[in-house]
């Protein structure tokens, strides 16, 4: 949502008209800036908190040429969101690992994955990538462990719910997060 949506928005909700609602939020915004320069903070009723944090100054390597370059310190914004916004962004996914059973999932998943990696390192499939499915992550792993991956296969299928395989596969995450190495990585 960009400035003109969002002054829409709050024109709509409220009655205001759109002009008094852009001088009442552009006179906010500047006081809020103003207040940041002087290193307070700003709290937003059920949205939040702004203010200001020290950055040290550091060293980087430029990228090009491999050279180090001395970035001096700053002030840099920072925000804080309220409780109630957590709340609610939090409620927007589901939190599947506060379940027991779900923990209990993946942990299996990881002793397992963990053990082919440990003793059949070899054999772990070379061609996997993120882009791959879920039920091609596993026909990959058929492939390159054969009788071993049944094995795995049916100790997940035997120790773990069918609901809970149904709403996420952790074997499949796991082999995601321990033998696909991200783009960023390449």
């Amino acid at each position: 949502m960009n400035w003109s949506e969002y002054l829409g928005k709050i024109s709509e909700k409220t009655g205001i008209s759109n002009k008094k609602v852009h001088a009442v939020m552009t006179a906010a915004v500047d006081v809020a800036i103003e207040e940041l320069e002087r290193g307070g903070v700003v709290s937003w009723f059920r949205l939040g908190a702004l203010s200001t944090r020290w950055q040290h100054p550091r060293t980087l390597r430029q990228v090009n040429n491999h050279r180090k370059v001395r970035i001096d310190g700053r002030y840099r914004a920072h925000f804080r969101p309220a409780a109630e916004l957590k709340r609610r962004l939090l409620g927007r996914t589901p939190q599947l690992w506060r379940s027991p059973v779900h923990q209990a999932a993946w942990q299996l998943s990881e002793a397992l994955i963990g053990d082919l990696q440990l003793y059949h390192k070899a054999q772990i499939p070379t061609n996997l990538t993120t882009a791959l499915s879920d039920a091609e992550i596993r026909k990959a792993c058929a492939t390159a462990f054969g009788p071993l991956w049944a094995q795995i296969d049916a100790t997940y299928q035997q120790r773990i719910d069918a609901d809970v395989r149904d709403e996420r596969d952790y074997l499949a995450e796991v082999i995601r997060q321990t033998w696909i190495r991200s783009e960023a990585d390449v």
